[in-house]
């Protein structure tokens, strides 16, 4: 393989630059390059940088009313972004309609004024649908994006008259758009929003659904949504990437203002540099590290890189067996009870981390009966 005529893409998961950061960072008077110091180098060593841009740059619009947290990106990120060799926004998921229609617009009108690729949501359909195509060393690459209103997700899906993303639930056409693209590009990225939060492995059906891609014509899926990483599966000559996790991914706060405890494992994050030489060959490498409590990435030391190659391995080795149906059902059930015990530490860990007074001002009665549920739900087989 002639790396020098390759295309190299780092891919990595879900960035949001808003909430309890920005105003960490204006209360330092320190800029983005503060967090990313340890990591530019090497975000900034492949011709594309990929990207899950989880939430718009502006919060003018109505908010949405039907999720528990709203999302948004310091619209400042894009001067960040814009200096790294060529960037390319995902924004087919769940909260990039978190502040609605208005909202949408301007961010992507912003995307564009700074000269960033974008796709993945739209102000309709026709919009929404459309792919990307860029020209990278004379290879056409085409990037077309997916997410789905199933309750695990619960993207908002464009319409003929209505903003969203697309929706992988059509799956005929989604195929048939792979197909169409097949003959106008030399590789195509298909994005997913898609999975269960917090699982390590993606579900049977997401595996199933992957293959059908890559049988229409998909060389590379990038998947995300979890908050933490899953497994990386190689079928027939395409890289199936089922979760990066989070990137760059701040505390932020529910609708009513408390502050959401975050996960262990989605502190950690991955950073997945593809190489794609003139016959389509996909070579990879994988390198992780964890946001510290400064927000700033640091990659794993040698020891701890080891430690995550091995836990990496096994998230992709399952993937990978025969009987992995079995195995999904198996963990699904076992993770979902592990889930609600995590949720009921997290209470009491915020009780006695959260200030009283923040406490009290955004208590809700909902909070004791939903509390009061998993722990009925913990006696249940």
């Amino acid at each position: 393989m002639k790396m020098e005529n390759s295309v190299r893409i780092n891919f990595i998961g879900d960035f949001c630059s808003g909430g309890e950061y920005e105003f960490f960072r204006k209360k330092r008077k320190v800029g983005f390059h503060n967090s990313f110091y340890n990591i530019s180098s090497l975000l900034q060593n492949s011709d594309l940088l990929v990207l899950n841009f989880e939430g718009p740059i502006s919060i003018k619009g109505k908010k949405r009313e039907d999720v528990t947290c709203h999302l948004y990106n310091d619209s400042s990120i894009l001067q960040y972004l814009k200096r790294q060799n060529r960037c390319v926004l995902n924004m087919g998921n769940n909260h990039i309609m978190d502040y609605g229609n208005e909202s949408l617009a301007e961010t992507i009108d912003e995307v564009k004024r700074n000269k960033i690729d974008q796709f993945g949501a739209g102000l309709n359909r026709e919009e929404a649908w459309k792919e990307l195509i860029i020209v990278v060393k004379k290879k056409r690459i085409a990037f077309l994006a997916y997410s789905t209103n199933e309750r695990n997700v619960k993207a908002v899906i464009a319409d003929s008259h209505k903003a969203g993303c697309a929706s992988y639930l059509e799956k005929e056409k989604v195929i048939e758009k792979i197909k169409y693209v097949k003959n106008r590009a030399d590789c195509i990225i298909v994005s997913l929003h898609w999975g269960f939060e917090y699982h390590h492995f993606p579900s049977h059906h997401q595996k199933q659904f992957a293959h059908l891609l890559v049988d229409a014509g998909a060389d590379i899926i990038f998947g995300h949504h979890p908050h933490v990483i899953q497994g990386i599966e190689k079928y027939k000559n395409a890289v199936i990437m089922y979760s990066l996790g989070n990137f760059f991914f701040p505390p932020v706060r529910n609708s009513y203002g408390r502050l959401i405890y975050q996960k262990k494992a989605s502190k950690e994050f991955m950073i997945v540099n593809m190489k794609i030489d003139e016959k389509n060959r996909i070579a990879y490498t994988c390198l992780s590290g964890k946001m510290n409590k400064k927000y700033i990435l640091e990659l794993y030391d040698k020891r701890k890189q080891v430690l995550f190659d091995k836990r990496f391995d096994f998230y992709s080795s399952q993937i990978k067996e025969s009987n992995f149906e079995f195995f999904w059902k198996q963990y699904r059930r076992k993770r979902k009870k592990e889930l609600k015990i995590e949720n009921i530490i997290e209470v009491l860990i915020k009780l006695i981390i959260l200030p009283p007074r923040e406490y009290l001002f955004t208590f809700r009665f909902r909070d004791i009966l939903r509390n009061i549920y998993r722990m009925i739900n913990l006696s249940r087989k």
